[in-house]
């Protein structure tokens, strides 16, 4: 691999000029940034220490722009930047490799990225990301206040008799007010209708126990009585 870079490297000079230039008038802390290109050249002042941004370079039949040899960020110096071509006839993976060994690689056919553009897009990725979280706060909160609302509902709510299956809804006054006990009071195991009733008002107004947990054991209740009546209860 090493080679074949190397040996299209080797072919940069038959694809680049290197050309007289008039270096700009410059201050004491300015530097020049010289670009050489194929055929072109051009050559500017930036303030010492500061980056540089590079101009379009030709595009040449036959040959890949690689990037530039040096990079463009803090130059302290005068500094030359060549253009870095390659014969597009090596292939794709050396024309990577060319790149990526670069200080300055390209990013299109006849560009560098802008290092005095870094800065600009960080910030923007900055608030990009800043207004991203914002709105995933404020739907964790809206989803926060709807689970609360619905747990506040709920537990205001009456809560109805899920054991047993014929009580699905809490028994109504009106059912105790006409037959007096409720219709799944009934006498087992030889117990009669009005015996039910005893045991099921012993039970509920004695003990204090709720008609769902006489209704899940009347089979039981009904054994014990026929047994022991409401002794032992």
């Amino acid at each position: 691999m090493k080679k074949a870079i190397k040996k299209a490297v080797a072919g940069i000079a038959a694809a680049t000029m290197v050309m007289t230039m008039t270096v700009p008038t410059m201050a004491a802390n300015q530097v020049v940034a010289a670009f050489i290109h194929a055929g072109t050249s051009e050559a500017k002042t930036v303030e010492q220490g500061s980056n540089v941004t590079a101009p379009a370079v030709p595009e040449v039949a036959g040959y890949t722009f690689c990037g530039y040899d040096k990079s463009l960020k803090n130059l302290q110096v005068n500094t030359v930047f060549n253009a870095v071509y390659v014969p597009t006839a090596v292939g794709d993976t050396v024309i990577a490799a060319t790149k990526a060994s670069l200080p300055t690689p390209a990013v299109t056919a006849t560009t560098v990225a802008d290092p005095n553009a870094a800065t600009t897009a960080t910030a923007t990725t900055d608030a990009a990301t800043q207004q991203l979280l914002q709105i995933l706060a404020a739907q964790a909160a809206s989803a926060q206040q709807t689970a609360q609302t619905a747990l506040t509902q709920q537990n205001t709510e009456t809560p109805t008799a899920t054991t047993g299956p014929a009580l699905t809804a809490p028994v109504s006054a009106a059912v105790y007010s006409v037959a007096g006990v409720p219709s799944w009071v009934v006498g087992l195991e030889g117990v009669s209708a009005s015996g039910a009733a005893t045991a099921y008002n012993y039970l509920k107004n004695t003990k204090g126990l709720d008609d769902a947990t006489i209704q899940a054991n009347w089979a039981s209740f009904m054994h014990h009585y026929a047994e022991y009546g409401t002794q032992g209860w």
